[in-house]
């Protein structure tokens, strides 16, 4: 068998719709990086997702193609987001044959045109890859989830801590499941559910015991269970103003949809009757959505 091919990228900022100015490439240079090509190397020694992606993959070849991050800040301009797709899906195309992509999202990033820069650009890359090339993104615990997002990959896998602790182990976790998909040893399903509600991060820590913790320890208990790959709790960044959002639970299941979608329920269930966590913490997503709701948009937002 000839050494497996992965493709590997990053665009990860977490926006916010509520302040002014626009993202521009300088500010991911100045705030976090831009590497372009053979450059994602100089991250595989940091604890960043692209880190963790490049240790577990570091049997195969990788293909290199823009790992950039930027500080949370106002949504991106039109002309940075084309930039960014640009640089990555050109790369992609010039690589020929590749065995799987992984791609490193925030989730919660929005671009001053497009509500949903991480499901489009999924969807072009599966354009270019093809159904039988396996596609695996990484997301923030706080990224919104869409079903274009879900569409159009085979595995998403989420942190699992807040603070922030797991960026690298996050990246090691969606890649070692898509080594094991290239070589068939497993089928990855998703099922996805969202819940119209969003939450801040007041009493969201994920260590202790508290209300956040309780969820996600119950959701690593799933992924004891015969069948089920991975399970993400995504609670969402609050100051993102689109029609697709709410917090959500993700369930990867190996070759078994129905235990999926029978796991994505139990994942979140509860959660937005808990008066532990919406008696402090929580809005549904019809009172937050301003302006989709004035233009009418149908979605998340009632």
């Amino acid at each position: 068998m000839s050494r497996i091919r992965i493709a590997v990228g990053q665009i990860s900022s977490e926006s916010n719709h509520f302040v002014p100015g626009r993202a521009d490439p300088k500010f991911f240079r100045t705030t976090g990086y831009w590497h372009e090509g053979d450059e994602l190397f100089r991250l595989a020694e940091t604890d960043t997702e692209v880190g963790g992606i490049l240790h577990a993959a570091k049997n195969a070849e990788i293909v290199p193609l823009l790992a950039t991050r930027g500080n949370s800040s106002s949504v991106l301009s039109d002309k940075c987001w084309r930039q960014m797709k640009a640089g990555l899906l050109g790369r992609l195309k010039r690589a020929g044959r590749v065995d799987g992509v992984v791609i490193s999202h925030h989730g919660s990033m929005a671009v001053e045109s497009v509500d949903d820069p991480e499901g489009d650009l999924a969807a072009e890359i599966s354009a270019i890859i093809g159904p039988k090339t396996p596609f695996a993104m990484t997301l923030d615990l706080h990224g919104n989830v869409t079903r274009r997002m879900v569409k159009n990959t085979n595995i998403i896998c989420g942190y699992e801590t807040y603070p922030h602790q797991d960026a690298r182990r996050t990246g090691e976790r969606a890649t070692k499941l898509l080594l094991r998909t290239i070589r068939g040893e497993i089928r990855p399903v998703m099922a996805h559910v969202q819940l119209p509600m969003i939450l801040t991060a007041f009493r969201a820590s994920t260590f202790g015991n508290g209300p956040f913790a309780q969820l996600m320890k119950s959701a690593r208990a799933m992924e004891k269970r015969p069948g089920i790959l991975s399970t993400s709790l995504f609670f969402v960044g609050s100051y993102i103003d689109v029609p697709e959002m709410g917090c959500s639970a993700l369930v990867v299941a190996d070759g078994n949809a129905k235990l999926a979608h029978r796991h994505q329920t139990a994942a979140l269930r509860g959660a937005d009757t808990r008066r532990d966590i919406c008696g402090h913490s929580c809005w549904r997503a019809s009172t937050g959505c301003l302006r989709s709701s004035a233009a009418g948009a149908a979605g998340g937002c009632a």
